[in-house]
């Protein structure tokens, strides 16, 4: 059976979190986590990641656990919350880790940005609340057999079977173990300058550079060395370092005696790719720490440790008949991202066990002075207070609502789909499933969801779409910066603009096994698809000038939180920058339309139209009609979809403008009620001895008595004469309300007071 999305994204987080921790051996793991059932209480990743790590046992190098908290609006810290307690939470953290380092974070705030001093306390609580999980998990893990965990061929079983011997002695099998080091300690002699200088060394940066921490973050604005070009120049290395050590590692000679004349060749080739493996490792360090340069030319004039990729924005990118869109480009890497607004019933209720809900409350009476809904007895027939309604965003409806349906099940209003096709990246579509398009896509639709208006203020359901056309690295927060781009082009009023950036982490391997010493390490901003594959760290980072939105960490070996919080620093910094420098770029492509990182003033002619009209819910059901009917009546004469909630909010979406305001107009006259001493306009339907029967706002009727017409009126044949002569069937008159029965409801109307009688 095909797993969910949140199956996958469960998946990927237990991955990514055990990974660092595999020790090194042949064949492949294959952990099945499944769910067999589940009460409502917490999210079953956090239990499964914590099983999965006893059941490797000592195939990992730690045991690894992790908690799944959440963070109240007032501050309070929920642990392992239950669905229930989750409805009023405002943030989601998902930490992994070790007994003393950090493995891997998802952080995500749900209504609002998480401050950088708070996402701290987080990560400290969250690791002292494992520390008695590791405890279990070392006591279980002890008392399992050694059987269970042996990863190597066993030479007495062998003997006993009669097979040969693997190796001829216990000398061969020692040169065997210790042939990587050998073959990466001739190639580092052989190659050094080479490997520096594909990471951006140059011959006019002879001198080492002197680390200044408080240089600024900033945006490059030379020209970057290309990806391909940085590609073909490693591609040499590799092919160099392969005939070397082709030519030095000789079958005959002593340090593959043990090898047979076939797999030497196979053996140098994957020697080769160990080799340089570290020896680009070492000079991503050397050539960040001592000379602050990186591979693609950025540090030449700076700290290119703390720099950008030049940025450039396109707003709007497409034709108006797209309701919004972006282009956004940083280095190498590029997004083209839009927007469409759909109607409130294209949203999609949220049921899966990896999801938390939240009660989305509201009330009838939850409005702002001056806007009152239809109903109620200050309504008066003349407010004009509802017209354009959401459209001019002067109408607070229920904060929280999506108007899709009558429960309080939260409905998912906001969709980002991140496509990442293999052309982005110059390659050949391959037939390998689209978890990774899956995390990336979900990672900057968490990074969104804070700024996303609520439905009352925008009832819109929005769908981005974020294409990536070229890749070099953190295609997924270009997407952020790009979405943000594209909804304030589509008008959609944000909460504040949202942007990402990644950092990657150089660490010297020699500082790390040096106990007596702190680990010597360089974070790098913004990093490429070079410097993530040989980094051990990728730690993306979405916010805004308040907070963080979203984070997610990865690493190839576990990590101290110290370093986390240096890099969340610098991240922050970057944002900051990063937002600035967007600002400055929209409002210069969009010529001043997009101001200040606001949204565009009206939406597009090509966006459809909302129309809110709230009323007395207990008039419900006269707009719905006997089966629906009325409502069906409407959306077929107007071309308007009606979406109602229990709680008196009807939502009226069409693509015209115009017929979405006529269909406002009738729901508001089928839902409101006739009010005492207002004047109506209504339409005679029936005329009778005693008076006639006019119709009001469509669907109420009330007498207009003969003496009510005008005591001026008289005729030989007495009121039926009166009523006669003056009025017919389908005549359009004007009428005041004099009273209605509280217990029939019957209407009572003059024309007395309007001083005119008949027609």
């Amino acid at each position: 059976m095909r797993s969910s999305e949140d199956e996958i994204l469960a998946g990927r987080a237990i991955d990514r979190a055990l990974r660092p921790l595999l020790k090194s051996m042949s064949g492949e793991i294959h952990v099945n986590c499944s769910v067999q059932s589940h009460g409502g209480r917490g999210n079953p990743a956090v239990l499964a990641l914590n099983t999965a790590s006893v059941g490797l046992g000592k195939y990992l190098l730690a045991p690894v656990a992790a908690v799944h908290l959440c963070l109240h609006s007032d501050g309070t810290v929920i642990f392992d919350p239950t669905q229930k307690k989750c409805n009023s939470l405002q943030r989601n953290f998902f930490f992994a880790a070790t007994r003393d380092k950090v493995v891997m974070i998802e952080a995500t705030g749900i209504t609002r940005y998480i401050p950088e001093n708070v996402f701290r306390n987080l990560t400290k609580l969250a690791h002292a609340a494992i520390q008695q999980v590791i405890d279990v998990q070392e006591i279980l893990i002890k008392d399992m057999s050694d059987e269970l965990c042996t990863t190597t061929d066993n030479e007495g079983d062998r003997v006993a079977l009669g097979l040969k011997s693997l190796v001829s002695s216990a000398d061969a099998q020692s040169k065997k173990s210790n042939i990587v080091q050998e073959a990466y300690e001739f190639i580092s002699m052989k190659f050094c300058d080479a490997s520096l200088r594909l990471f951006g060394y140059q011959d006019s940066l002879c001198e080492q550079r002197l680390k200044d921490d408080k240089t600024q973050v900033s945006v490059y604005t030379g020209t970057l060395l290309s990806k391909s070009t940085r590609g073909r120049r490693e591609h040499l290395l590799l092919t160099a370092i392969q005939q070397s050590l082709i030519t030095k590692f000789k079958p005959t000679s002593a340090e593959l005696s043990w090898v047979s004349e076939e797999h030497a060749e196979k053996l140098a080739r994957t020697l080769s790719d160990q080799v340089l493996r570290k020896l680009a490792q070492r000079a991503l360090f050397t050539t960040s720490s001592k000379y602050q340069v990186r591979a693609d030319r950025r540090g030449l004039l700076g700290n290119g440790c703390k720099m950008i990729r030049p940025l450039n924005v396109v707003v709007p990118a497409l034709p108006s008949v797209v309701h919004g869109s972006s282009l956004f480009t940083r280095g190498e890497t590029q997004v083209l991202c839009t927007t469409t607004l759909g109607a409130p019933r294209d949203s999609m209720p949220i049921s899966s066990p990896f999801h938390q809900q939240r009660e989305l409350s509201g009330n009838i009476n939850d409005v702002t002075s001056g806007e009152l809904p239809v109903g109620c007895s200050r309504y008066f027939r003349n407010q004009e207070a509802m017209m354009s309604d959401f459209n001019s965003r002067k109408v607070k409806a229920d904060s929280e609502r999506t108007g899709a349906s009558g429960t309080f099940d939260e409905m998912k209003r906001f969709f980002l789909q991140y496509d990442f096709p293999s052309f982005s990246k110059g390659e050949i579509p391959s037939k390998n499933g689209n978890r990774r398009e899956i995390g990336h896509g979900r990672l900057a639709e968490r990074a969104m969801l804070a700024a996303i208006p609520p439905a009352g203020e925008f009832p819109y359901s929005i769908r981005v779409t974020s294409e990536v056309t070229e890749s070099n690295g953190s295609s997924s927060m270009a997407s952020v910066c790009g979405s943000t781009l594209a909804m304030l082009d589509a008008g959609v009023p944000l909460k504040f603009p949202v942007a990402g950036v990644s950092v990657g982490l150089a660490v010297n391997k020699e500082s790390a096994f040096d106990k007596d010493s702190s680990l010597d390490y360089e974070l790098l901003l913004d990093i490429t698809g070079t410097e993530d594959h040989y980094g051990l760290m990728d730690l993306k980072v979405a916010g805004t000038t308040g907070g963080i939105t979203a984070l997610q960490l990865d690493v190839k070996e576990p990590l101290e939180l110290d370093i986390l919080y240096d890099g969340l620093k610098l991240a922050r910094q970057g944002l900051l920058v990063m937002i600035d420098r967007m600002e400055e770029l929209s409002e210069k492509s969009s010529c001043g339309v997009i101001s200040k990182l606001q949204p565009r003033p009206s939406l597009k002619k090509s966006a459809p139209r909302v129309e809110v009209v709230r009323f007395d819910p207990m008039r419900k059901r006269d707009l719905v009609g006997p089966g629906g009917a009325v409502l069906k009546q409407i959306e077929e004469r107007y071309g308007v979809s009606i979406d109602l909630s229990q709680e008196g909010q009807c939502l009226l979406f069409g693509e015209n403008h115009e017929m979405v305001t006529n269909a406002k107009l009738t729901v508001r006259d089928l839902v409101a009620d006739i009010e005492e001493g207002q004047l109506y306009e209504g339409t005679i339907i029936e005329i009778k001895d005693h008076g006639v029967i006019v119709e009001l706002l469509r669907n109420k009727e009330g007498l207009l008595h003969v003496s009510e017409i005008s005591p001026d009126l008289s005729h030989p044949e007495g009121n039926y004469g009166v009523v006669r002569s003056n009025f017919k069937v389908g005549d359009k008159i004007d009428v005041v309300c004099t009273g209605v029965d509280p217990v029939q409801g019957t209407i009572r109307l003059s024309r007395k007071e309007l001083g005119t009688g008949g027609k």
